[in-house]
């Protein structure tokens, strides 16, 4: 045999060799990929069980430890501090003695994060600041926070936009949940939450003259009730 036939030889037991091993590792490393995606879903699955399951747990302290004392060093008046802090109180008594099935936890809380109850406060505050400076606003300033007001008690302005409209005047490093207002206040930066509270009650279409404002006590009430009676939105 020739030194190319011989060569041939050993060229095709290579290539038959090869056609042997199969696949390979490539079947090995789909199935180990797909082990994997499923142990995160399992996994993710648990944790999402576990915490449906323990809403009453983490949302006791969330109220009892964290909001209640916002709420009670908030620029919320005293009068209306005592009601809201009686309905926060009845929600975490019925969270201690596990009176609240978890899909009413969670509508309670939803609801109770989507209203501005602290900024409420705030607002007041920035609506006197302006009657106090009248020659410093335009005339109807005052008017565009009554505005944020309806359109807090129609459910229109949550939270997030009141916190959006607050920030010029709000403590920049403190939490956004519970900063305080800038001390002292100044006019330019109020005026910027003017014309962000227009801005803002203009897009949902609150009218120009305002609308009647319910308390924000009677808010907080009935968020409460509407998250027990009909869990989220």
């Amino acid at each position: 045999m020739s030194d190319n036939e011989s060569q041939s030889a050993d060229d095709q037991a290579t290539t038959s060799a090869d056609k042997d091993q199969g696949p390979g590792l490539l079947p090995a490393l789909i199935a180990l990929v797909a082990i994997g995606g499923m142990l995160m879903l399992i996994t993710f699955a648990g944790m999402a069980w576990w915490i449906f399951s323990n809403q009453s747990k983490l949302a006791l302290p969330a109220l009892r430890d964290g909001f209640i004392p916002q709420v009670e060093q908030s620029r919320l008046s005293p009068e209306q501090k005592t009601p809201i802090i009686e309905h926060l109180d009845a929600v975490v008594e019925d969270l201690a003695s596990d009176q609240l099935e978890s899909w009413q936890v969670t509508g309670v809380m939803q609801r109770l994060q989507r209203l501005p109850i602290l900024q409420w406060g705030h607002l007041q505050v920035l609506k006197r600041f302006i009657e106090d400076h009248p020659n410093d606003f335009p005339e109807d300033a005052a008017l565009q926070i009554d505005r944020v007001f309806s359109g807090i008690s129609d459910g229109q302005i949550t939270g997030i936009d009141a916190s959006t409209m607050l920030l010029p005047v709000i403590v920049s490093d403190q939490n956004l949940n519970d900063a305080d207002l800038i001390d002292p206040l100044e006019t330019a930066k109020v005026a910027e939450v003017v014309t962000s509270a227009r801005q803002i009650a203009d897009r949902v279409k609150v009218p120009d003259t305002a609308g009647p404002i319910t308390p924000i006590d009677v808010l907080v009430r009935r968020q409460i009730e509407a998250g027990r009676s009909q869990g989220g939105f």
